[in-house]
Order: structure tokens, then C-alpha cells, then sequence
């Protein structure tokens, strides 16, 4: 049909030829079971070349054509989807998949068609919801598939204006599918649809934000009321009353004759005894008003005094009647209805249910740690050290077992059998849920404590929740305790409260980012000129030559060697480098003790005689700096002088101070002696012993004789020839024997003649 004769044509004929046409190829593109899905390009070109043969132009048409021949369309390919989607259930088992393919295929048309701006792009979300609406839960589950194939054409996420229309469309969709779902059979599909969901939403879209903090207060959980045995409670009741009443009786006997003595006293100081109560003339009528009010308070006093029925109620119902809290919060604010309080009937604490919600909360965290102990017990790691992840000695292949084991925990409602919470309190996955609902509530309720106060939302939502430093203070102390018991739990306690917390830690930035009404963070994109200016700095910094180093080498105490010494290259930093010499260390040291003695007197002259703090910091510096300089200089002292060193700690004990004075000292008297010895050795005669040079060895001689000038005595003789002796040191000495003679100074010198 030209577009001249469909201009001739009126809008019923045309919307009635329209949707014969496209009937029509919608029957002929019917996926056949021998058939492969089609892609969406070729889907494209199909419905393009289909539209050209139909010869419509949208563009120049009227307003209500266009609208009318959109509602054509989308009617026809949503008739067409839903009549195969009915046919699902008759549908055998080797034809199913086609049948999904072919649903999906209607659906590719649709977006096609909106991406051709011959519908709307919420089209394909309009038609995919009474799609789930038909099918069954496992045809739901694959033509979901649609929309995470097609992610890419559907654009998403989606820009902020489109999320008022396409994605609201998008939210009704996967909203009536979720409603279909078992939160227990489909839990992983149930994941599915809400990971898609929030892809296909930017991260600070508001369409997934709860701005009014509501809770969900639908998830109730149901236990059975188990009431406590009226005996014992009955017991407890008459003997209060019987000791109030006792008591009662002894405070009205107590004043009564406390007035009569006041009375007896007056009239004796005024000489007048008189007998004003007569037997049988007691005035009743005087008495009772006052006795009724005292009775009434000291009956409320006693009641007070009581334990609270809380504290006495069944375990069971402590437990699970912390559920209500857990969901819904307000209920620490506002008291429900009785029917629906989960405190209970005869609880005392009726204006506020937050005495209550203490004691439960006490009982079930220390019940919850009893549980844990026994556990390590039972394991044979009654140490506390479970929150290792170990088990007595059997190793990592335990661990790893139980933390395959923890994987495939999955608590989709709790189950509140009264027989099944003492298996439930032994499971460790069972206690770690109910501890991060302690976590999760708690870290709710103190951002009433938080030092710029509450935001919006925890104001509005716990209006008349009354702050005080002792809630405060207990809030604190309950949270370190499930802290404490979460981190003590098996396996890996420590790393699963490290990944709870940082959750937490995620989920409160979120709140107050709600609290100060989503404002947006995201970050617009970059301009192409800002691309192309960045490029242009990238290229100049790539081809400029490197900047000058701070320091020539790489580091200050490199370079500063390398300057030093003049090196050149790495091989001259082989080898032992030179060490500074004992009168280095002992000048540097004298230093210190200079710059600490003037330090001292500075401040003494300033503050007065023996002010300085025994802590002050540069006095602390020059003492560690003294420290260093000791040590160093006797590593250096214990290379050369060894039994100098042992003589002078062990035969004679010297101060720390004067450990480099002393060694100082000590070297330069050595070599005062050295030199001394050498000028002595140096000022003697040659000495020259006659004998066979070629035996280069001492011959025995037989008898004393005079060789040059020096007396040689034979075998078992010596002579010494002594010169002048300074301090302890010997000039020299020649010892001469046999026939070869060697002379042999004092210093280890010898000379051959």
C-alpha cells in the first residue's frame, strides 16, 4: 500500500489493514521447532523492510493517527505473544523451548519497533507484564531471559528521563512477577529479577529508594503463646500481698503509737494526764484517709520491687518475640495494641515497651553466647578459639568443610516449632542471622545518639522515643557484647564480622545520603574538548625530558655517599668502607654532652634550680643520640682492641659515660709506646751473629763465647743486654743459641746476619 492510497484510506480501514498485515508476518515468522532463535539484527531488518512495504509514514501523519496506529500494533503483538502463552500448559515437553523463543521473538519486534520511533519505548515492558501474568513460574523464568539478553538494546540503565515513564513500566513488570514468586522455592530467581533491577536503574535513581523509611511491617512471624504455670505466679501473688498487708499494719500501728507519745508527752509538760481514747471509742472515721493512700504506694512501691513478667516468661517466647521489634521498630516508640504487643499481658512497663525490649534482648544474647561456649566444648576449643576457624587439631581441611557447609545455608522464614529452638539455638548460621538482626536494629536506634542528631528519617519514623544517657549507655554496651559473640562464632568469626560490618558501614552512608534527599553523585560526562585538550598534555609530557630529581642518585643518604667519595660508578661501593675513628665518636659524643649540659642550664636559669622535666623531649634526643654514639664507637673498638676492651669492663668496671674516654685514653698511651719502641729499636748497634747462613736455623753451641762484642752462652744459658727502660717496656733483648746465631728484639723483630 503507497502512501498516497493509505492517505485516501479512513482510519478504521487503515488500522484494520495494518493489523491484517501484521498478523499476517507475525504468522510467517512463527519460530519453527527446527528452527534456531533469531538475533535482533536480523529482527531489525525484517520489521524495516516490512515497514517500508507498508508504505506508513508516522512523521507526517496526524496526532491521533500516530497514537492509533501505536495502540494497533501494540495491541496486535501482545494478542499474538499471550495466545502462544496460553498455549504453554497443552504444549509438549520437545516443543516448549521453541514455544519461549517464539514469545521472545514478539518481543524483539516491539523493540524494534521502538527503536524506529513507531512505539513507545516503555512498549516492550507493557507487553512483557501480561506476558507474566500468563505464563507458568518456569516459562516466566526463561522469557525473563529476554531482558537480560537484550540489556544492551534496551539501553540501560536507563537515563534519569526516562525513569518516570519507561522505568516505571520496567518497575510494574518485574513487580507483578515478584509477587508470583516463592520467596522460599524461587529464591535465586527472586535474586535475579532484583540484580536486574538494579542494572538496570543508575545508582542514585529514587525510584529504589525508601524516602519515607517505612518498614516492612508485613513480615510477621508466628509462634505459638505459650503461657507460664499459673501456680507458681499465684504463689508469688498471695505472698506479696501478705507481706504488703504485714507491712501495712506494722507502719499504721507504728504512727498510731508514735501520736499517742507526742500526746502523753504535751500533757505531762502542761501537768494534765487525760484519757481521751477510751475502749470502744475509737474514731474510725479519722484514721482511714490517710492509711488508704499510704497503703496504695507502699502496694505500688512493692509491685515495682518485683520482677518484671518478662524476665519470667518462657525463653521461647523472649526469643521470638523480638521478631516484632526486629521488623517494625516504632513499636519501641509506641506501644501497639495489646492484641498485637509482643510483650507480654501483665507487663508493668504498659506505657513504654522498652524496659521489656531490654530484658529480652539481655536473656537472648547471654543465652545465645551459653550456646557458643558449649559448642567449643563439644568441639575441644573451650579456649575461645573458634573465632580462628580452627578445630582442636584436625587443621585447614575442617575449616574448609565447614565453610563449604555454611554456603548452602538458606533461611527463607524462620520456623518457630517450640521443639525445633533448642536444634535452632546449636546451629551456628541460626545464631549469626539473629546476631545481625541485633546489628542491623541497633545500628538503627543509634543514629538517635548521633552527635548532629537524627536524621529525617529515624526522626520521623521514632517520634517518641525518649533519649537518655542510659539507653545510650546500654545501646554501646549491648553492641560490643553481639560484637563480641559474632566474632567468636565458627568458622572464620573474625572475617565474617569484618564483611557484617562493612555492609553496615555501606548501609548507613546510604541512609544519610537519603537524609539529605538523594542528592546526586554521579558525575557528568567529559566533553570531547576536554578529551582532546588532556590528549594534547598527555603527548607534551610524554616527549619533554624527565625533571631534575630532588636527589642526584635517589635518596639523601645515596647521593650524599655518592658526592662524598666522588664515585663514578657501582663497583666502588663494593667492598668494606672505612669507618670513622674512635676520636670521632668520642669528639661527637662530647658534642652531645656540650648541647645537653648548656639545654640543662638554659632552662634551670629560666624556670629555677632543678626544674627541667625528667621527660623533656630534646633532653630524651641528646640521651638517645649519647646512646648511639657509645654504641657505635665500641663496635668499631671491638675490631682492635679486644683485650683492652676485656681488661677495662672486667678487671676494672667504668661508667657508661666514659666508655670512649677511657678507650680513647687508653689508645693513644699504646701508641705513645709504640713509638716509643720504635725510636729505642731504631737508636741500637746491628747486631750480627757469625755462622753458617745456608742452615737457617739455631745451631747449639757448647759453650759461651764472645761473637762481636756479644756474650753467647751455650745450651741452658742466655745472656740479655738491657739499654734504658721506659715505664714497663724492655728496649731490647738478644737471645742467642747453638752454632747459628738469631737476635731477636723485644717487639718480634729478628735479623739474620
Amino acid at each position: 500500500m503507497a502512501s498516497s492510497s493509505s492517505s485516501s484510506l479512513s482510519r478504521p480501514e487503515t488500522f484494520s489493514a495494518l493489523e491484517s498485515k501484521l498478523r499476517d508476518h507475525l504468522k510467517n515468522t512463527t519460530t519453527s521447532p527446527s528452527s534456531s532463535p533469531r538475533s535482533f539484527p536480523s529482527v531489525v531488518d525484517s520489521i524495516t523492510l516490512f515497514w517500508d512495504e507498508l508504505g506508513l509514514d508516522l512523521d507526517t501523519t496526524e496526532g491521533g493517527l500516530k497514537e492509533g496506529v501505536q495502540q494497533v500494533i501494540q495491541r496486535v503483538i501482545k494478542e499474538d505473544a499471550l495466545l502462544a502463552a496460553e498455549t504453554e500448559v497443552d504444549t509438549r515437553k520437545e516443543d516448549i523451548f521453541p514455544l519461549y523463543d517464539s514469545i521472545k521473538l514478539r518481543l524483539d519486534y516491539s523493540l524494534a519497533l521502538s527503536q524506529l520511533g513507531k512505539l513507545e519505548e516503555k512498549s516492550p515492558y507493557i507487553i512483557l507484564e501480561d506476558i507474566f501474568a500468563y505464563l507458568t513460574v518456569p516459562g516466566c523464568r526463561q522469557v525473563f531471559k529476554f531482558l537480560e539478553e537484550r540489556s544492551t538494546e534496551l539501553k540501560l540503565p536507563l537515563p534519569s528521563a526516562l525513569e518516570k515513564t519507561t522505568g516505571l513500566a520496567l518497575l510494574r513488570a518485574c513487580n507483578v512477577l515478584l509477587a508470583r514468586l516463592s520467596k522460599s522455592q524461587d529464591s535465586v530467581f527472586c535474586g535475579r529479577i532484583l540484580s536486574f533491577m538494579a542494572s538496570a536503574f543508575s545508582l542514585g535513581a529514587r525510584s529504589g529508594v525508601n524516602l519515607r523509611g517505612d518498614f516492612n511491617i508485613g513480615n510477621e512471624t508466628f509462634f505459638e503463646n505459650l503461657e507460664e504455670k499459673p501456680v507458681e505466679e499465684e504463689q508469688v501473688v498471695v505472698e506479696e500481698e501478705e507481706d504488703q498487708v504485714a507491712v501495712v499494719e506494722e507502719d499504721v500501728e507504728m504512727k498510731h503509737e508514735a501520736k499517742e507519745e507526742g500526746e502523753e508527752g504535751e500533757e505531762e509538760e502542761e501537768g494534765v494526764v487525760k484519757d481521751e481514747i477510751e475502749e470502744g471509742e475509737t474514731n474510725e472515721d479519722s484514721i482511714p484517709e490517710v492509711p488508704k493512700k499510704e497503703i496504695k504506694a507502699i502496694v505500688e512501691e512493692k509491685r515495682e520491687d518485683l520482677p518484671s513478667p518478662v524476665a519470667t516468661e518462657p525463653f521461647y517466647k523472649t526469643f521470638w518475640s523480638l521478631q516484632a521489634f526486629f521488623a517494625n521498630p516504632t513499636l519501641l516508640s509506641t506501644p501497639p495494641p495489646s492484641s498485637s504487643q509482643p510483650s507480654s499481658s501483665t507487663s508493668s512497663s504498659s506505657s513504654s515497651p522498652f524496659p521489656d525490649f531490654q530484658i529480652r534482648v539481655d536473656r537472648v544474647i547471654t543465652t545465645l553466647a551459653a550456646e557458643t561456649e558449649k559448642e567449643k566444648v563439644l568441639r575441644g576449643t573451650g579456649d575461645g578459639s573458634a573465632s580462628n576457624g580452627g578445630a582442636g587439631g584436625k587443621g585447614k581441611d575442617v575449616k574448609r568443610d565447614a565453610v563449604g557447609g555454611l554456603d548452602e545455608v538458606f533461611m527463607p522464614k524462620f520456623l518457630t516449632s517450640p521443639g525445633l529452638l533448642a536444634f535452632e539455638l546449636a546451629d551456628v548460621s541460626f545464631r549469626r542471622q539473629i546476631l545481625i538482626q541485633f546489628l542491623i536494629l541497633f545500628q538503627h536506634l543509634r543514629t538517635l545518639f548521633a552527635p548532629g542528631g537524627p536524621g529525617k528519617i529515624t526522626k520521623t519514623r521514632l517520634p517518641n522515643l525518649v533519649l537518655d544517657k542510659e539507653k545510650e549507655t546500654w545501646f554501646e554496651s549491648t553492641w560490643a557484647s553481639v560484637l563480641k559473640e559474632l566474632r567468636s562464632t565458627w568458622p572464620e568469626g573474625d572475617k565474617f564480622t569484618e564483611t557484617v560490618l562493612a555492609i553496615l558501614r555501606r548501609e548507613e552512608n546510604w541512609t544519610q545520603w537519603k537524609d539529605h534527599s538523594c542528592v546526586a553523585f554521579d558525575f557528568p560526562p567529559i566533553s570531547d574538548a576536554s578529551l582532546i585538550a588532556t590528549r594534547v598534555k598527555r603527548r607534551r609530557l610524554e616527549t619533554a625530558p624527565p625533571p631534575p630529581l630532588a636527589n642526584s642518585v635517589g635518596t639523601p643518604a645515596l647521593s650524599k655517599l655518592w658526592e662524598k667519595d666522588n664515585l663514578t660508578e657501582l663497583q666502588q661501593l663494593e667492598g668494606n668502607r672505612p669507618l670513622d675513628g674512635l676520636h670521632i665518636y668520642s669528639t661527637k659524643l662530647a658534642r652531645a654532652d656540650l648541647l645537653a649540659s648548656n639545654r640543662k642550664r638554659a632552662y634551670e636559669k629560666a624556670n629555677g634550680p632543678g626544674s627541667l622535666p625528667a621527660n623533656d623531649e630534646q633532653m630524651q634526643r641528646s640521651e638517645d643520640l649519647k646512646s648511639s654514639l657509645t654504641f657505635r664507637g665500641l663496635r668499631m673498638a671491638s675490631r682492635t682492641f679486644i683485650p683492652l676492651l676485656s681488661n677495662l669492663f672486667i678487671k676494672v668496671p667504668v661508667p657508661r659515660q666514659n666508655y670512649l674516654s677511657v678507650l680513647l685514653d687508653a689508645e693513644n698511651q699504646e701508641k705513645k709506646e709504640k713509638e716509643y719502641l720504635r725510636e729505642a729499636n731504631a737508636a741500637l748497634p746491628e747486631v750480627v751473629v757469625n755462622g753458617p747462613a745456608s742452615t737457617g736455623v739455631s745451631a747449639t753451641g757448647v759453650g759461651g763465647e764472645e761473637v762481636n762484642g756479644v756474650n753467647v752462652k751455650g745450651e741452658g744459658e742466655s745472656e740479655e743486654m738491657k739499654e734504658e727502660e721506659v715505664g714497663t717496656a724492655t728496649a731490647t733483648e738478644v737471645v742467642a743459641a747453638g752454632e747459628g746465631e738469631v737476635a731477636t728484639t723485644t717487639n718480634g723483630d729478628v735479623e739474620m746476619a
